[in-house]
């Protein structure tokens, strides 16, 4: 459903990192690999090295009958020795050495198999990798809802702790400020008190010294009347 087959250009003209650097924002690429030598040439090795390097997906290696060969040709028991190619694929770190049901992200490769096993073993293969996608994608879902859900808890226990919190917070502050204000008004009265005291001393010292200064006082330029107001 919805699949686009997709034939790199040749390597003179585009490479095949290339043509992927273009899709794969767009798409879930599902990439093959077709070798038709025992072996992969160093071109081979280094196209993909940098698809590697730079992408990171899995590889569904599918390995084409030589032309000279029939369609009756003896095809290796299972106790035989592993391929050129295979044993390549593994130093090279594209093959999982548990086999094609190893850890995700490991390639497959479909070599001495029928043509119908091939499709079917690429049918494995994309149905694997839809599910790694998948999975993927669900554990990023679902760590997106676990951070949601501890931010709504955690605002949940806070507005709580501020319920509770809030009304002592103001009690508190209410009594300290009754606190801060009698002992200012304890503060102003004894102030007050002694500002009283310091005035009436003073008074009383300068009082002689003031009555002398009032009498020796002379007014100009006043008219007093004759009762003396």
């Amino acid at each position: 459903q919805e699949v686009d087959i997709v034939v790199a250009p040749c390597r003179g003209f585009q490479s095949a990192e290339a043509t992927l650097a273009e899709l794969v924002n767009q798409v879930l690429p599902v990439v093959t690999f077709a070798i038709s030598e025992p072996r992969l040439s160093p071109s081979d090795q280094a196209e993909l090295g940098r698809i590697k390097d730079q992408f990171s997906l899995p590889i569904f290696f599918l390995r084409v009958p030589e032309q000279d060969k029939g369609a009756g040709s003896q095809r290796p028991t299972p106790s035989e020795a592993k391929s050129p190619l295979h044993l390549q694929l593994l130093e090279l770190g594209f093959l999982s050495p548990s086999g094609p049901c190893g850890a995700p992200g490991w390639s497959a490769l479909a070599e001495e198999q029928p043509p119908p096993e091939k499709l079917r073993l690429l049918s494995s293969f994309c149905r694997r990798l839809l599910q790694e996608r998948l999975v993927e994608a669900a554990t990023g879902l679902s760590e997106v809802h676990g951070r949601c859900l501890n931010l709504f808890i955690n605002q949940a226990f806070d507005m709580q702790r501020d319920l509770q919190i809030t009304p002592k917070r103001l009690e508190y502050t209410r009594r300290k400020e009754n606190e801060l204000y009698e002992s200012l008004m304890g503060i102003a009265n004894r102030k007050q008190e002694e500002m009283k005291e310091m005035i009436v001393d003073t008074l009383g010292s300068m009082k002689e010294e003031l009555l002398d200064d009032a009498a020796a006082m002379e007014f100009r330029d006043i008219i007093i009347p004759e009762n003396g107001e």
